[in-house]
Formats: C-alpha cells, structure tokens, sequence
C-alpha cells in the first residue's frame, strides 16, 4: 500500500514528528511504502519527495513584521495555501497514493490539501495531536490557563484575548482559519479521524464531531529501540528525578519548582528550553533552590542518558495534554512519573502502579507524591517494572499496526 504521510514538520520536533517517523518506519517495515509531504525546512530529514515540499515560512513573524497589505497575503496563504494545493496534486499525480494520513497540517501544508485529495479520489485518515478542529488557540490554553472561551464557534474570542502566542494577529488568523474551514465544511471530506487518547476523542465528541468519524488508537513507542536497563532507578542509587520539555507556562514547571523548594534529599533535574525558562530560574533563585538544575536542550541520547540514571519523572501540565510521549518514554527506562490528572495523563498512568497522580497545579499535592516516592526507594523501583511491562503490553508497534491497518482498510 501506498501511503502519503502529511506533516507540517519533517524533523524531529515534537511528539507529532516522533509519531510521524516512528509510523513511517513501522508502514516500512511492513511492505508499505511511505511518501511524504510536508514544508521546506534547513533541519529536514532527506527525502526523495522534497522537490514537493511547501516553502517555508514562520507566519507569527510575517505578520508582524510586514505591512498590512503583506499581512494580508500571508494571512489567505496560512488559512488556504494554493502552493500546497498544487504540489500535493503533483505528487498525488506522480506517486498515486492508495491512503492519505494527515498529521498536523495547519497554516504551513493547510486544509487546502484535503480538497485536493478528495478531488483525486484519495481516502483520507487524520490523526490528531492537538485541538485544532475544535479550538483557534489548537491547545484549549489561553495566556498559559485552560480556556474553552470558544465553544459553540464563538472563535472570536481568541483575537480578543490574544491568546495564541500573546500575538493580536496570529489570534486573528487562528479566528479566521476556524471561521472559513467551518463554513467550507472541510472536515466533512475527512473519512475517519484518530484520537491517541479518550480524553481528546470526547472533547471532540463534546463539541459536535460525530463520535462515529473518530477512532481511539494510542500511541506506540519502538520497543526495538528500547535498551535493557540492569537495574531499574531508585533513590537510592542516584536522588535524582526529572522533568523534560518545552519550558512553556501550560506546562506547569513553576508548580514543580514550588513543590522542589522545601524538598530535602534529592535533586530535581529540568532538561529542556522554551520561553518561560528565565522566569523559571528566577523563580528558583528567588526561592533558594538550590537541589534544582536546569540542564538546558539535550540531544536524544543525553535524554536517553538522563532517563537511565534518574529515579522517577514528573510531569506536571496544566493543560489538557492529549497522550505525551514523554510518559511512554520515561516508562520504556522503567521510570514511574508522577503526572498531573487532567487531558489524557490519567490514561496512560495507573495512579499507584506504574506512577502517581495529582491534581493540576497543586504544589502541595505535588510535594507529597514527591515525597512519597522519595521515601520510598522500593515503590519506585516496583512501580518502575510495571511501567515498562505496559509499554511491551500496550504500547508496542504491532498493537498499533494491528489497529491502524484495520482503518486503512475501512476507508481504502
């Protein structure tokens, strides 16, 4: 089967290029060939298909650097992009997928792609990795707290309240693009959608997708990759514990950094780079945290190399995280996590199993699951082996493959 894989970003980015790749491999592995489509960019992977690839542009800078008039322009390309339009038609020309399997398409690749598709008779699958279809913002965030200001299409609220990157601009556009798919009825085209998590398929459901369309499929992790740890991290071998990731306010660092301030006996490592970093490490300085590091980007293997040694993660959103790949990582090195409940964290997590819960935002709350895992070196070593005994149990490539093919089958 001919699959062409759309994805806005084709380097390692985020967990939807991790998702991207790892699916590619996968189809790879199993007879299927791979064609994607996605935008020009100096850190791509190689790829035979690039000639097609979109331009690159980063919009939020565009338009607020420019005039209006090329505000404007850039504006209709992010909201329909006949580029995209054209190169996918070439590609679906030069290449005759059997399957489209859409990713994160929004502003740089644009729902003007799946008109194309349809146009070719191609049948189209989506996953989703954000909120996108039913929230302007994409993430339900609004200036770094949960907002659902916009149900029932009232978009107008995100250019009022800025909340997309704090930009007046890019919350206009984001309105506008919500505004123009909704009208054009664009995602009537869509054949079947897939949800990693529940707690995404029901937001959907919520706000007036027909819970038909969507499928629940989690996530995998390429369990090949996975290197046998001897000995599963307790506190007693190293007093470390780790978060990494984007150092952004959704993210919930600062209650981490509250909770760690009174914490006596052990070392929080925070690995990652993002815009709240500087008011994190202030906040740190300001309340003498002295057991917290920042360790700044890492490559993969100096995550792999910090998973390995540390004794548990924690990850503590205040947003509604959808099936973060940090959590299936963390437990395929045998590490518990502690994680907030809220999105589709509780999904992945069986609260005094394989990690705790606690409740978003509540540094307190935070301290004492800390604590307890702290106290207790045997916990978390037992809570460690469970967690990577379900990622051979739930979240291994064949499970996945076995779920996903059924839906390309549906739809082809």
């Amino acid at each position: 089967m001919k699959i062409l894989m759309a994805n806005k970003f084709h380097y390692n980015r985020g967990g939807a290029e991790t998702y991207v790749f790892n699916l590619s491999d996968l189809l790879e592995k199993e007879g299927h060939e791979v064609i994607p489509f996605s935008m020009d960019d100096n850190q791509n992977m190689s790829s035979p298909y690039s000639e097609y690839f979109v331009k690159n542009i980063d919009y939020v800078d565009s338009l607020d650097k420019f005039s209006i008039t090329t505000g404007a322009r850039v504006a209709l390309r992010s909201v329909y992009s006949r580029e995209a339009k054209r190169n996918i038609e070439r590609l679906i020309k030069d290449t005759k997928p059997d399957i489209a399997h859409l990713n994160n398409i929004h502003y740089h690749l644009t729902p003007s792609i799946i008109r194309a598709l349809k146009k070719h008779n191609v049948p189209i699958i989506w996953t989703l990795h954000d909120y996108t279809l039913i929230c302007p913002n994409t993430h339900f965030l609004n200036n770094g707290e949960v907002c659902e200001r916009c149900k029932r299409y009232k978009y107008f609220n995100a250019p009022l309240t800025k909340c997309k990157k704090g930009s007046f601009s890019a919350s206009f556009l984001a309105c506008v693009d919500s505004y123009i798919h909704r009208l054009m009825s664009t995602y009537a085209f869509v054949d079947k959608f897939i949800s990693p998590s529940k707690f995404l398929k029901d937001k959907m459901v919520e706000y007036g997708v027909d819970e038909k369309r969507i499928t629940h499929i989690p996530n995998f992790i390429n369990t090949e990759k996975i290197k046998e740890i001897k000995k599963e991290g307790t506190v007693e071998d190293n007093h470390s514990f780790v978060f990494f990731g984007r150092l952004s306010a959704e993210k919930g660092v600062d209650t981490l950094v509250q909770a760690v301030s009174k914490l006596k006996g052990a070392q929080l490592l925070i690995a990652g780079e993002g815009p709240a970093e500087k008011d994190l490490q202030n906040l740190s300085h300001s309340l003498n945290g002295s057991r917290i590091d920042f360790l700044g980007h890492l490559k993969t293997e100096e995550v792999s190399a910090l998973l390995n040694k540390a004794s548990f993660v924690v990850m503590p959103s205040r947003w509604y995280e959808n099936f973060p790949y940090s959590i299936l990582e963390a437990f395929s090195f045998g590490k518990p996590v502690i994680g907030a409940r809220i999105g589709g964290i509780p999904e992945q997590i069986d609260d005094g199993v394989d990690g705790l819960l606690f409740e978003p935002g509540n540094k307190d709350d935070l301290r004492n699951k800390i604590n307890r895992l702290i106290d207790n070196p045997s916990l978390v070593t037992e809570m460690g082996k469970k967690a990577k005994q379900k990622i051979f149990k739930k979240y291994d490539p064949k499970t996945h493959y076995d779920e996903l093919i059924k839906i390309y089958r549906q739809v082809s």
